[in-house]
């Protein structure tokens, strides 16, 4: 199957740290690669830390700035594409890549996949010491010259047409779901499902989400019903309780919370029983 590619896109981009947001209509389409994909977009959400990026207040796990960013850049980590190109050799290769897949345009863009985090499937990830006291970071240190990348900070995300995307470490999508859905679960989504995953729910357990109504509280409400948890999302406003108990969880409105005789400030216990909503 051969499709039509232009030459040029229309991309989202930065040119410098705190600068404006352009569209530019004559950007280049990448050509895909040994080992790579070309997509074209379909959707993609818009993430806090991509504005983050944009403005230059980007920071690491540790608070430290994050400087290391392409220019001119273009965000987009929550995306949904279809393969509409194969790279040299991969239909011979991988067959289970073909032109049509549905993908996921996430985060991470690139990785060693020979370091002991990447052949353990912690390429990204965090987790507490033993005293639970201080967060470490695991991730792909890369082999020799190599370092991983990702479309938040080195490479071109998911705010163009068309994008490039590493074939060996891609997210193949089932075809019949809803790619309009499926775009925010690769950021937002995995982020509350780690949380939610990390809580080690058991059958009955109270879960309290706070900021339910948002995006990744509404998640977080949806996985720990998944869990068998009693979730009680704490927000603000009918349009949110509305959301919420949608899922089958209580809600609790803050706005509507008396001060505590005890501090003065509005604590949910002091309210839990009167403003409790199924």
């Amino acid at each position: 199957m051969t499709l039509a590619i232009p030459s040029t896109q229309t991309v989202a981009l930065v040119r410098q740290l705190g600068g404006a947001v352009e569209f530019v209509d004559d950007y280049p389409v990448p050509v895909p690669g040994q080992d790579e994909v070309l997509a074209k977009v379909l959707y993609t959400g818009v993430c806090q830390s991509d504005l983050h990026t944009r403005a230059g207040t980007a920071a690491g796990a540790d608070g430290q700035p994050i400087t290391a960013i392409k220019l001119p850049h273009i965000g987009g980590h929550e995306g949904i594409g279809r393969i509409v190109k194969l790279g040299p050799g991969i239909a011979e290769r991988d067959p289970s890549i073909y032109i049509g897949s549905l993908v996921g345009i996430r985060f991470s863009s690139r990785i060693c996949r020979r370091c002991e985090y990447c052949l353990g499937g912690e390429e990204y990830g965090f987790h507490f010491s033993k005293t639970l006291v201080q967060l470490i970071r695991q991730y792909c240190q890369g082999i020799g010259s190599f370092k991983p990348t990702n479309h938040l900070h080195h490479e071109d995300g998911a705010f163009q047409e068309y994008i490039a995307l590493d074939a060996g470490y891609i997210t193949i999508l089932p075809q019949d779901v809803d790619p309009v859905l499926a775009a925010p679960t690769l950021c937002a989504g995995l982020t509350a499902y780690k949380a939610v995953l990390n809580a080690d729910l058991w059958l009955g357990q109270f879960l309290v989400v706070v900021g339910a109504g948002g995006g990744l509280g509404q998640y977080a409400v949806q996985y720990g019903l998944a869990r068998g948890a009693r979730v009680i999302g704490v927000d603000t406003g009918e349009h949110k309780r509305a959301l919420v108990t949608s899922f089958g969880a209580d809600f609790i409105d803050v706005s509507r919370c008396v001060p505590c005789p005890m501090n003065g400030h509005s604590d949910l216990c002091c309210s839990f029983g009167k403003n409790l909503t199924r």
